[in-house]
């Protein structure tokens, strides 16, 4: 039922949008929502909604219409979806400027010795990301804090002695604000993949279609850049 209702094709341009995704996405994906609307639907109401990091939950926003579309680090595989690759986020591990032990760079001898701080996240990628970090610096890190917010793992990171990651786009804009020193590594991190995700039952509606396209343009000609720089 819930996918015969999906096939209407309304005519009349939306009111109002939801969008699911986490705080720190929403920093570069709700803007670009944000300027294709102001083209094509400028009356349109854009609401953020988030579920922590639920996979499941998230699974539902997308089956029971609770969101239009969703931007996650977890692709949600189904034959009734899309889930399309919009951006690669670079990891950068991060210290505070006065830690006693750390000054700009990191060795796995050093890594072994310190505490850690792990995103919190059911997403397999995230957690095949870890346990890559592991083999590729040879160490089994100790974790000391774990949370899903980027924002919390920095303000940790400034007030103590424990080392993260976060992402380079987060780390450019943030780094001028908290007490942090970036820390180079002698190995090559994974990038995390982000996907945007929507219903394929969607596209019969002319506008969602049109959103999607003009989204997917901006999105694609970001990621080209960032991949040139």
């Amino acid at each position: 039922m819930i996918a015969k209702l999906q096939n209407i094709s309304f005519d009349s341009l939306p009111t109002r949008l939801v969008v699911h995704c986490s705080p720190y996405i929403s920093m570069f994906t709700i803007n670009v929502m944000r300027r294709v609307l102001d083209e094509i639907a400028p009356d349109c109401e854009i609401v953020h909604s988030t579920s922590g990091n639920s996979i499941a939950e998230t699974e539902d926003a997308l089956i029971f219409r609770k969101a239009d579309i969703i931007f996650d680090a977890h692709p949600h595989i189904s034959h009734s979806r899309v889930s399309q690759h919009i951006a690669s986020e670079v990891p950068v591990m991060i210290c505070r400027k006065s830690h006693p032990r750390l000054n700009g760079s990191l060795t796995p001898e050093q890594a072994a010795e310190e505490s850690h701080i792990f995103v919190d996240s059911e997403s397999a990628s995230l957690l095949s990301n870890r346990l890559s970090v592991n083999a590729l610096m040879q160490v089994d890190r100790k974790c000391r804090f774990i949370s899903p917010s980027m924002l919390s793992i920095i303000s940790m990171v400034e007030s103590s002695d424990m080392v993260g990651f976060i992402t380079e786009r987060f780390y450019q804009k943030m780094k001028d604000s908290f007490d942090i020193q970036r820390l180079s590594i002698d190995v090559t991190l994974p990038s995390q993949p982000v996907y945007m995700i929507y219903n394929k039952a969607a596209l019969n509606n002319q506008f969602f279609s049109t959103l999607v396209r003009k989204m997917s343009d901006i999105f694609m000609q970001e990621f080209k850049n960032n991949a040139l720089r």
